[in-house]
């Protein structure tokens, strides 16, 4: 289903006195008075379980709906499968939108409810933190979003650029019928996409590595065990022995792209000095490998037949999906009955470094928060990715500390969520006035 509610805009700017013109100074002001409904909104989602799977995000998509209709903003309903509800709203001049920003509301499963301090979706503020399931993955970022829409939306009445929001269901479970769906069959192509991530405040994520997940198969022939290795084939042993050298791909170093060498060096060292594993340096040089599932065989006292494997890789910036598949189409030319059986990937992205939304995010931090915000990449994998395929400038920076999320006690600060608001605030302002 595919809804449009509209909610007396109109009505709703005469009430509010919107300023016909603003400047950047008068927004931040304005968002720095919206600070404690800031805290409040990011509580109350996290109080709201939206746990996928399985999914249902009825409850909280109706919160976001609610949220909306209480600041007069026309949205959209788009709910292709019952209870996986996107809610997209928009604002400003146009057809289309030329910055959007995404996220996702949807959050894992919290486990043991007594592993937590104050119980998964509390949302409880104390000591300066706000806890709960999604509060830095991304709910926290979620509200920063909503507060910003809200924002330009009370005080800005002559937007020259149509600006959208659009609050995701399936972020966790692959983005098929939220973020992709928005893309792929409502054709939301935007120009600059702006996604609150948890990033830390401090980074600018621009880019991230390719995805490729495959399973491979091996076939073997049975023989009593009591007669290996000499009769039969193990499918087991030969596929150890195919995986040993795709392992082995992760020795080849990639020269980046220029304009991205300098920010995956950084990259890879921030992370090795994290982790303390000088081996991590070149994480965004190389590829990663992870053999994730793997069975095989029918019975302890048979030669295994068959054998399956479910991989995941992770390609840097500089190398294609399709080279990384040559790679393995020659090792596995060396081994009979060796076979890809199921596949899909995507390309590493980024945005270039130069493009005015990231010179916005880094310029807004310095001015209105007095951080120093550094150019980053991400290794795992994010929405920007989908956009950045359609042509779209992404990028995520977002409140919140990638270390703890899908974790027990998962926490976000509040002043790091006050500083985000008060970024996003003037470098979309910057966007959309310059």
């Amino acid at each position: 289903m595919r809804g449009s509610r509209s909610c007396g805009a109109q009505i709703f700017k005469s009430f509010l006195g919107v300023l016909r013109v603003v400047d950047r100074g008068f927004l931040v002001r304005k968002a720095r008075d919206e600070f404690d409904e800031l805290v409040k909104l990011a509580s109350d989602l996290v109080k709201i379980p939206s746990v996928n799977p399985p999914g249902d995000m009825s409850d909280v998509a109706g919160y976001v709906m609610d949220f909306f209709n209480s600041i007069g903003i026309n949205y959209e309903v788009i709910e292709p499968k019952k209870g996986v509800i996107t809610v997209y709203a928009f604002i400003g001049d146009g057809a289309v939108d030329f910055l959007h920003m995404n996220g996702h509301v949807d959050v894992v499963p919290p486990g043991d409810p007594g592993k937590w301090r104050y119980g998964p979706f509390s949302g409880v503020v104390r000591d300066g933190f706000l806890y709960g399931r999604g509060a830095s993955d991304m709910k926290g970022g979620v509200a920063v979003i909503l507060k910003v829409i809200e924002i330009l939306a009370r005080y800005w009445e002559n937007i020259p650029y149509r600006v959208g929001v659009s609050v995701v269901p399936d972020e966790e479970t692959g983005s098929d019928l939220g973020t992709k769906y928005l893309i792929n069959e409502l054709g939301v192509h935007p120009k600059y996409v702006l996604i609150p991530e948890p990033s830390t405040i401090y980074r600018v994520e621009i880019g991230e590595k390719g995805i490729y997940h495959y399973n491979l198969r091996a076939e073997g022939y049975p023989a009593h065990a009591s007669l290996s290795p000499h009769v039969g084939e193990n499918a087991i042993m030969k596929l150890f022995k195919v995986i040993d050298e795709i392992y082995k791909l992760t020795d080849i170093v990639v020269e980046p792209p220029s304009d991205l060498a300098e920010i995956v060096d950084l990259s890879g060292e921030a992370v090795a000095n994290k982790f303390g594993r000088e081996s991590l340096r070149n994480l965004y040089k190389t590829l990663s490998c992870n053999v994730g599932v793997i069975k095989g065989g029918d019975k302890v006292n048979v030669v295994a037949p068959w054998a399956e494997a479910e991989m995941d890789m992770r390609i840097p910036p500089g190398m294609t999906l399709s080279q990384l598949k040559s790679l393995l189409s020659d090792i596995l030319s060396k081994y009979a009955g060796v076979e890809i059986t199921s596949e899909k990937g995507i390309d590493p992205s980024y945005t270039t470094p130069s493009s005015k939304l990231v010179h916005s995010i880094i310029s807004s931090g310095k001015e209105v928060a007095g951080i120093d915000i550094k150019h980053h990449l991400v290794a795992g994998a994010t929405d920007a990715r989908h956009f950045r395929k359609v042509g779209s400038e992404a990028i995520i920076y977002g409140p919140g500390d990638p270390s703890n999320i899908h974790s027990y006690n998962e926490n976000i600060s509040v002043e790091d969520l006050k500083s985000s608001l008060l970024v996003y605030v003037d470098a979309v302002y910057n966007v959309l006035a310059h």
